[in-house]
């Protein structure tokens, strides 16, 4: 036992008992250990050893080999600490791996990937088993995969996502896989390693962020931009197939004046009860949209005609007129509507767009609360509004506004009271122009607002005149328009002129437009 006094401290225990134990049984001993050097370092070795017995068996001598095996057992510890590097790093990054051996056709799933599938450790890994828990709409996409493994077919690297639902809960899950194959030298398919990645919650993340880019909050209606989309891929498919489709806009009427009155909050509860009432009257192919504001859109291939449109517009019109209550007090609800048809008023999904809102707008022209449909003259009279338009914005830059003074007489006495400021312009080449070649203006906020304060300017020029000249106008009104009490600082503003022309307010009037 002389030689025990080599071993390493560390290996001595256990190699002792175990040649004790052979001395007993008898049994051939292969023992690795490391040995003590004339150096005094260490390396590994592989003593190996048999019995020789009489023909009774009882033991006569031992007989064995001591082989240096150091190289190759650093070797082998390399390897084992590399496998547990690489377990614990698919471990903490929870990955399940798919083990192929193409030699063989063996299969292997390692136990992380067990666990992702719902699966216990005794089952046998098996196509039949990975098929049956897959979604059915990927299902023949892993069975294609599946054939290519076994056919060689596989690129060397490949990538896919898959629906799985667990083995022992029933849960669908989003799996991501990503596989690897090693070929040999001829090209033969060795080794295809995939790994799988349970990303269900990135998947729900990114679904939540997808939902919310084309929805809006509010009404969980699809918004502009995938309404938009819906609807030219509805144009798109009744063009190839020769059909039609209807297309309404539609406008809640009382929305601001709710907001205004009874807060924000009773304004989106408006809004929501509106999107629920249009949903439960529109036909079950419609695609619905909140495209902004108080502004909704519904598109529905059954709805093929006019006079379809017209009966679920009355149907909505008349489903609205019942209050909502909100917090114990009713809001009223009333809507405008503008329709057109695809494949009769416009042939492209932009200009059937266009066409509808066309509608609606001449629905709020006429008093609300009502269907109009798309004709030709509306597409007319949008293109005298926007030619009105643009006149009013020369008028406003180049300041061609002037006011004319329309006397008011005491019809008992005959004496003039006060004037009228009438808005005239004057065009370069046909002279003074009355207002309403200018009309559509007077509903743009921003351009009515400018034609007041233009008009506010020549008037008080014209009052600082008069005075200053001993002649006494009376009261001169001026006409003030919707936009310009809007802007919550009219009055302060119209004072703030006066007092700097140094006109008195009992020389002033501001009139309201009938609008």
């Amino acid at each position: 036992t002389g030689w025990l006094g080599a071993l390493h401290p560390d290996d001595l225990q256990r190699t002792v008992a175990i040649w004790n134990g052979h001395l007993s049984s008898g049994a051939p001993v292969d023992i690795d250990y490391r040995i003590r050097l004339r150096d005094g370092s260490y390396r590994w070795m592989r003593a190996r050893a048999s019995a020789r017995r009489d023909p009774s068996g009882a033991i006569l001598r031992w007989y064995g080999t001591l082989e240096d095996v150091h190289a190759e057992r650093l070797a082998q510890t390399a390897l084992t600490d590399s496998e547990e590097r690489f377990r614990l790093a698919v471990q903490s990054a929870r990955l399940g791996i798919w083990d192929f051996d193409c030699v063989n056709g063996s299969r292997t799933w390692s136990n992380e990937f067990r666990r992702m599938l719902g699966l216990d450790e005794h089952q046998v890994a098996t196509t039949e088993l990975a098929l049956s828990l897959v979604h059915p709409g990927d299902r023949d996409r892993l069975k294609y995969m599946l054939e290519a493994v076994a056919a060689g077919t596989l690129p060397p690297h490949f990538e896919a996502t898959l629906r799985i639902y667990r083995a022992d809960t029933g849960a669908l899950r989003w799996i991501r896989s990503t596989g690897w194959m090693t070929r040999s030298d001829a090209g033969r398919p060795l080794r295809i390693i995939v790994t799988f990645r349970d990303v269900t919650e990135e998947h729900d993340a990114d679904e939540r962020i997808r939902w919310a880019a084309t929805h809006d909050p509010m009404t969980r209606l699809p918004n502009r931009t995938l309404w938009q989309a819906a609807l030219e891929e509805m144009a798109a498919r009744a063009q190839a197939d020769g059909r039609t489709f209807g297309l309404l806009l539609l406008d809640i009427d009382d929305l601001k004046r709710t907001n205004d009155a009874m807060g924000h909050d009773a304004g989106d509860a408006l809004l929501c009860a509106f999107a629920q009432r249009l949903a439960s009257v529109a036909p079950a192919d419609a695609v619905l949209g909140r495209l902004g504001g108080d502004e909704f859109g519904l598109a529905a291939p059954s709805l093929t005609d006019s006079a379809a449109l017209e009966r679920l517009s009355a149907a909505l019109i008349d489903n609205v007129r019942t209050p909502h209550v909100h917090q114990g007090r009713s809001l009223d609800c009333g809507v405008s509507i503008g329709g057109a048809v695809f494949g009769v008023h416009a042939d492209r999904a932009e200009d059937l767009l266009k066409a509808a809102d066309l509608a609606l707008y001449a629905s709020k022209g006429a008093g609300r609360g009502r269907l109009t449909l798309f004709q030709s003259t509306l597409r007319a009279q949008a293109q005298q509004r926007s030619s009105m338009i643009r006149m009013a914005r020369q008028v406003v830059a180049e300041r061609l506004a002037t006011p004319f003074y329309q006397p008011r007489i005491d019809m008992r006495s005959g004496h003039v009271l006060g004037y009228e400021a009438l808005l005239r312009w004057h065009h370069p080449r046909m002279g003074v122009q009355l207002p309403g070649t200018i009309a559509a203006a007077f509903d743009h906020p921003e351009i009515s607002a400018a034609l007041t304060a233009q008009m506010l300017d020549a008037v008080l020029v014209d009052l600082q005149c008069w005075l200053r000249s001993g002649f006494d106008p009376g009261r001169v009104a001026i006409n003030a328009a919707a936009a310009d009490f809007a802007s919550g600082d009219f009055a302060d503003r119209v004072l703030s002129l006066l007092d700097r022309a140094n006109v008195p307010t009992t020389h002033f009037e501001i009139e309201v437009t009938e609008s």
